[in-house]
């Protein structure tokens, strides 16, 4: 235990103003915790102690969809972050990660004895601890992309869609909590049969059955076919260009759930 080096104490106040959180002794108020920019995404995201992802340029916490990972945006992209795996990448040093799987054994589990004192030593969650026990850093899964196409990038040329499908990506909001109109959507074009994929803000058609529509695309490891919005042209029944659908963008997809009830009328629908 004694090689470890304890370190970031100098960023905490006052005791009344302290909590531990599994044996970290962290700030009680949630922004002034400490973090660092998570690998890979140095300017968007940062994570804490804990493993807890914040956005860097809104300061925002992240809510976890499924422990540990949590859903974000960037850019186009649909990205699961492991909170855990971004807390151990930058809290813990890769000599402080080996020593952890010399001194636990595999298998090592959160709650042991063991794992609650490197948790204190080394101030990072005992969750961070348990995950780095039992995973090699290669197998760690730090950033799951889950919307950006691969393979060869195919065309679509002045097609009309047979059919339109929208599908709800965000937890479900009641209307008198301002519903999912604006919400993150899955949009599928269908033209011969076929789904062509993008994900967006906002329930509003892109293309209408009457367009001709123009776009680039490439399959996903799942074989679905994803468009790339960017390259979307669409021109209607006269021939004029139009624009279409809402082109917006955020950092965060909304993961709590709503409370019950709502209006009455909405828990009798």
């Amino acid at each position: 235990m004694a090689k470890f080096v304890l370190k970031a104490q100098s960023v905490l106040s006052t005791p009344s103003r302290r909590l531990n959180i599994g044996g970290v002794i962290e700030p009680a108020a949630q922004l002034e915790r400490p973090r660092r920019q998570i690998p890979g995404l140095e300017g968007e995201f940062e994570v804490t102690r804990t493993g807890m992802v914040y956005s860097g340029e809104l300061n925002e916490l992240f809510a976890m969809d499924r422990f540990p990972f949590c859903t974000v945006i960037s850019g186009d992209r649909l990205l699961e972050i492991n909170g855990l795996a971004a807390a151990a990448a930058v809290w813990l040093t890769p000599e402080q990660r080996s020593e952890i799987r010399n001194i636990l054994v595999s298998g090592a589990k959160h709650e042991d004895p063991s794992v609650m004192m490197l948790a204190k030593s080394l101030q990072v969650s005992k969750h961070v601890i348990a995950l780095v026990a039992n995973t090699a850093d290669e197998a760690v899964e730090l950033i799951k992309v889950t919307e950006e196409p691969t393979g060869d990038e195919h065309q679509i040329e002045s097609a009309q869609i047979q059919d339109y499908l929208l599908f709800l990506v965000e937890k479900h909001r009641p209307p008198s909590k301002g519903g999912n109109t604006s919400a993150l959507h899955a949009h599928a074009l269908v033209i011969g049969g076929v789904k062509y994929r993008f994900i967006a803000l906002g329930s509003q058609q892109w293309v209408h059955k009457a367009d001709r529509v123009w776009f680039h695309y490439r399959t996903d490891e799942q074989g679905y076919h994803r468009v790339f919005k960017s390259t979307l042209r669409v021109v209607d029944k006269d021939g004029r260009p139009q624009q279409r659908g809402n082109r917006g963008f955020k950092k965060t997809l909304r993961t709590a759930v709503s409370r019950m009830p709502a209006s009455r009328r909405e828990q009798r629908s």
